[in-house]
Formats: C-alpha cells, sequence, structure tokens
C-alpha cells in the first residue's frame, strides 16, 4: 500500500511536522501580516501612545497574544477594527463595520494621521 504524502512527510521530518488539523487549529493570522502591521504602525503612530512595539515574525510566533493586543489598540487608534482570524489572514474593518482591504486601511491610517508613508519609510529586516 502506497503512503499518503503526509505520512511521507512524517517519515522525513518526524514529529516536528503539524498535520493540516493541527495547522488549521493554530489561531491568528499569518505571523508575517502581523509583523509588518507593527512596523507600518510603529513608524506611523511614533509619538502617540498607542505606538506599537516593532516585531518580527518570530517574535509575533512566540508572542502572539501581546503582539495582538498590541496591534488591536494602534489600529483602535486610528478607526480601524483587526480581527484575527484562525490561520488565516487578518480581517480589516473600518468604523462602520464594513470589511476592507488591507492596504484600504493603511491609506486610512495614513489619513486619520496626515502622514503618507512608502513602505521603504516603515519597512526594513526586522
Amino acid at each position: 500500500m502506497a503512503m499518503t504524502a503526509t505520512e511521507k512527510l512524517r517519515q522525513l521530518h518526524g514529529d516536528k511536522m503539524l498535520t493540516v488539523e493541527e495547522m488549521e487549529s493554530v489561531a491568528g493570522g499569518t505571523t508575517s501580516e502581523m509583523a509588518d502591521d507593527t512596523c507600518f504602525l510603529n513608524v506611523l503612530l511614533r509619538g502617540h501612545a498607542e505606538q506599537p512595539e516593532r516585531y518580527g515574525e518570530y517574535r509575533t510566533g512566540k508572542e502572539f497574544d501581546t503582539v495582538r493586543m498590541s496591534l488591536s489598540k494602534a489600529w483602535g487608534a486610528v478607526g480601524i477594527t483587526m480581527d484575527c482570524n484562525e490561520g488565516r489572514e487578518n480581517s480589516y474593518y473600518d468604523q462602520a463595520g464594513n470589511k476592507i482591504s488591507r492596504d484600504e486601511a493603511y491609506q486610512h491610517a495614513m489619513k486619520v494621521i496626515g502622514r503618507q508613508l512608502n513602505k521603504s519609510d516603515w519597512y526594513w529586516e526586522k
């Protein structure tokens, strides 16, 4: 009987590999998105009480709840609600409760603060 792809990967990687079921149970949006959001909001909100700390992907994964709470406060300061979905992209909502894209959330935040940023202004090695 032929081995399934998961069985082959388990044979190669042992218990270090998560099953599909285990991955689906991991809470939160992507650590990459959240890390980038901390970098963006760290620069945009410089000097504001809600300015989040910058987190890299590794630290975001290790301190997920801390990062999520920090981002919730920072996004809330500019009128955006961020929802960390389980294992999928984060969702962003405007003050009326309408789902908006991440790019729209960034544009809205810059408009509220009155400061336009290019990605090169906030994105550097974390």
